[in-house]
């Protein structure tokens, strides 16, 4: 520390609500958001009003919180080994430091941790210390930005809208009239205003539009924090400007530790060296990477595979077994590409996956839904706004509230009855979820209930699937002694499943 001044590092942002007197503040580099009540709120408040960089004394701190500096000296020790200030000028050094610093704790502890999310994660989903703040402040704090339906890649199994499932057909993806520069703009700063802390860039992929690059500075220099979900083509070469950015975590998919199954899927020869050189150049950068793979018949038997390759770098893997029909109602999805039971069931007997069956687990993995609660929390401190503008609950949910192009934010969320609609629901006020043996099984969804009917009301098909296999499953293994694996290892046993070819799929409504 230089004559009792202290700076606030580049890789920080958050929000100070003086009303509630609490404050989230994120350490960028590590990926970690990290709350604070009271006088310890105060400060992280102080800190966050000093700009990126820029420095400000204990003096000058204790005269604005009223907190004396033989109390805060002690916390500023504390604050500065979480790396959400620093004792030292910030230089693009001490950044290379701390990103060393990661790096090094990353390499270190390759033995010891999970490398596997346990949990199937909404895209705007928050953690406990976003939970804690919404919790107290209220308001729209996590937004997903769908920046474009167009990609890079042209994967089979895409829900978005225009997607194709062969090279014969016509993408539409770029049908859709996006949003202005302008106009993000605009709706950032109104997000801001409604108190986001958080915002997820996604698609299509979010760099197939060509303004991705401004966005992301102008949430940068907005102090919101930014995940991003890529396919990581479209970072070739910049990956050192993403990082000077500091996105919160970058989702990148990956789909086999086989470059010919990834590409099958992508439908974009090179797709998989390709994304694999952006997940070795980030990671080196050590900015935070998970990794995501949706199983399905055309990956089925290396789709583990990933799992290696997250290996390398001790990062994340978060693998999705229930994937889902086109917004727009092509089916293709459901009769071709997922799993039958026969094959779910190995691959639940996998316990990388969030669905796991097994013996271990508390009722072999049934939980209980809230009777006095909704199915999901989408649509509360969560939304998701369109390419277009449309505000949805979120991006499985395309229930209209309103157009933020031709709306202002607060005048939608203002006596809005889809929305009051939507937040009052309980389960109990569903046709047939929490009424079943098999929904303690079950991540309902109202998005896909949605898509698929018209209603959040109506189960899912696709859910209701998933769920009753899960439950037989259990209930098989519990009274009797059924295993799918058979004795054998879960990948020996994927091995033995036929091959599959997506060469004769079509978009089907």
């Amino acid at each position: 520390m230089a004559d009792g001044y202290y700076w606030r590092p580049e890789w920080t942002c958050g929000r100070f609500n003086s009303n509630a007197s609490v404050a989230i503040i994120y350490n960028l580099i590590d990926g970690i958001a990290y709350f604070f009540e009271d006088y310890s709120a105060q400060v992280i408040g102080y800190i966050l009003s000093v700009a990126k960089n820029e420095s400000f004394t204990v003096e000058g701190l204790s005269d604005a919180t009223g907190i004396g500096t033989a109390s805060l000296i002690p916390f500023m020790g504390e604050l500065c080994e979480l790396a959400i200030l620093s004792s030292q000028h910030i230089t693009k050094e001490l950044s290379i430091s701390q990103r060393r610093r990661k790096l090094n704790i990353r390499n270190t502890n390759t033995e010891s941790s999970d490398t596997h999310l346990q949990s199937s994660e909404n895209p705007i989903a928050m953690n406990d210390a976003e939970l804690a703040y919404k919790n107290k402040v209220g308001g729209i704090v996590s937004v997903m930005l769908e920046l474009t339906y167009n990609c890079s890649e042209k994967c089979i199994h895409c829900y978005n809208i225009g997607a194709t499932r062969n090279d014969k057909e016509i993408s539409h993806r770029q049908d859709v009239k996006s949003l202005t520069f302008s106009e993000y703009q605009r709706i950032i700063d109104e997000l801001y205003d409604e108190g986001t802390i958080k915002v997820c860039l996604t698609g299509g992929d979010p760099f197939s539009n060509p303004d991705a690059w401004k966005i992301i500075e102008y949430l940068y220099k907005k102090g919101i924090a930014v995940d991003i979900y890529t396919n990581g083509l479209g970072l070739i070469g910049k990956e050192e400007r993403l990082a000077s950015f500091y996105p919160r975590v970058v989702g990148i998919s990956l789909y086999s530790g086989l470059g010919h199954i990834h590409d099958s899927i992508t439908r974009i020869s090179g797709s998989w060296q390709k994304t694999m050189t952006v997940i070795e150049n980030l990671c080196a950068l050590s900015v935070p990477v998970v990794l995501k793979c949706a199983v399905f018949n055309q990956n089925v038997k290396s789709y583990y595979l990933v799992s290696e390759v997250a290996k390398r770098w001790n990062i994340p893997v978060q693998y999705e077994l229930n994937i889902v029909d086109s917004i727009e109602g092509d089916k293709c999805v459901s009769r071709h590409l997922r799993l039958n039971s026969e094959t779910l069931e190995i691959v639940l007997r996998d316990s990388r996956t969030p669905l796991y069956v097994g013996p271990e687990l508390d009722s072999f993995g049934r939980t209980e839904l809230d009777k006095d609660s909704n199915i999901c929390h989408a649509g509360y401190g969560s939304f998701c706004i369109t390419p277009d503008g449309n505000l949805i609950p979120c991006c499985s949910f395309h229930l209209v509230l309103g157009n933020l192009r031709h709306q202002h934010l607060s005048d939608i969320l203002t006596k809005n009855g889809k929305l009051e609609r939507w937040q009052s629901l309980k389960i109990g006020e569903y046709e047939d979820c929490g009424k079943h043996k098999y929904c303690g099984f079950c991540s309902p969804c109202a998005g896909q209930n949605y898509v698929e009917h018209g209603t959040p009301l109506k189960a899912s098909s696709n859910n209701c699937y998933i769920a009753k296999t899960r439950y037989l499953l259990s209930k098989k293994m519990s009274e009797t002694n059924y295993d799918p694996l058979n004795g054998k290892s879960l990948e020996d046993q994927l091995q033995e499943l036929s091959e599959f070819s997506s060469e004769k799929i079509q978009r089907e409504f």
